[in-house]
């Protein structure tokens, strides 16, 4: 009888060169956001769903990202554990971006505590995106993959539980963990702690760098999702989370970027077409506060209002958590 695969994949578009491998029974995405906004909770994200679904946000259930078509608006939604059992083993292929590496930490927590579930569990960490590459043999031959142990969960679990605590304050302890089960985590780790408000300037690293492109010629912000500028930010963020920086440097009191068109990056502006439009042909230049930042002469953090989440961090200016990358240091409010 032929083995029956699953197969997870982190971006959406490594989904289309799983199934077009042909290397498993059925390829579905695993890609709730987890870079940004509320982390969800894996029992509701991973368990059955009787509700209605079609007004539901991303971060609900793990499969209204599906590449499946859902079922009608009436039927349940299946649970991870109850599509994993119809199978006879699950392959999780890993992108190497931050939310791929925190998606892994979320799924291995949720099945940490199902020994049986963890042994049909296999493992392939990419080193390049999927899905920037056509499919060819060598994906749909080798077998690159390991089986997840209890000790990967159980690392996994610690990661998760120290990202989504109301504070970060156990996350730095990680870094003196050995973090070898998952190559990418250590790395991962600090990128993360670099995306809070900077000890010095209460910038974000994603920040520092939209600043240092405008100064350094980007004049829309067209040219800063453009190659070859995109390929040189750090990898923390997607293109909407990297938006809603460049709107928290331009919207507040004493704003250090210039000439946005459109007041913010949200979902709400591709409604009307033309709006996008105006936002990436915005000429943009740093103000005079940006600039100060830059040559560290002024903190963003107060001269502004500060309101977003970091793993399960509230970030404000009242409860401000800062990292001193330098020195790796955490800084509490």
């Amino acid at each position: 009888m032929t083995e029956t695969i699953l197969a997870l994949g982190t971006e959406d578009s490594a989904i289309g060169n799983l199934k077009a491998s042909r290397i498993a029974t059925r390829c579905e995405p695993l890609i709730p956001t987890l870079v940004w906004g509320v982390p969800p909770k894996a029992e509701a994200f991973f368990s059955l769903s009787l509700a209605p679904h079609a007004d539901n946000g991303i971060n609900t259930h793990w499969l209204i990202a599906s590449s499946i078509a859902w079922p009608p608006n009436d039927a349940p939604l299946p649970s991870l554990h109850d599509v994993m059992s119809r199978f006879d083993r699950t392959e999780l292929w890993v992108d190497p971006d931050a939310n791929s590496q925190l998606a892994v930490m979320f799924l291995l927590k949720y099945l940490s505590d199902d020994p049986a579930f963890l042994g049909k569990l296999g493992f392939h960490q990419l080193t390049e995106a999927l899905g920037s590459k056509w499919p060819d043999a060598a994906l749909s031959s080798r077998r690159p993959l390991r089986p997840v142990t209890p000790a990967d969960a159980d690392l996994a679990s610690r990661v998760w539980k120290a990202y989504s605590a109301p504070t970060p304050q156990d996350v730095p302890l990680l870094l003196e963990a050995d973090l070898s089960r998952f190559p990418l985590l250590h790395d991962l780790l600090l990128a993360l702690l670099d995306e809070l408000p900077g000890s010095e300037d209460g910038l974000a690293a994603t920040q520092r760098w939209i600043l240092r492109m405008v100064a350094g010629g980007a004049e829309t912000p067209k040219d800063l999702f453009s190659e070859p500028r995109w390929f040189t930010r750090p990898a923390t963020y997607r293109s909407w989370q990297v938006g809603a920086l460049i709107d928290e440097l331009a919207h507040g009191r004493l704003p250090a970027l210039r000439g946005i068109a459109e007041s913010y990056f949200t979902l709400d502006m591709h409604d009307d077409p033309e709006r996008p439009n105006r936002y990436m042909k915005s000429r943009i230049s740093l103000s005079d506060f940006g600039r100060a930042l830059l040559e560290g002469q002024a903190d963003f953090a107060k001269e502004n209002r500060i309101d977003r989440q970091w793993g399960g961090t509230r970030l404000t200016n009242e409860t401000l958590w800062r990292w001193d990358g330098e020195r790796r240091q955490l800084q509490a409010p």
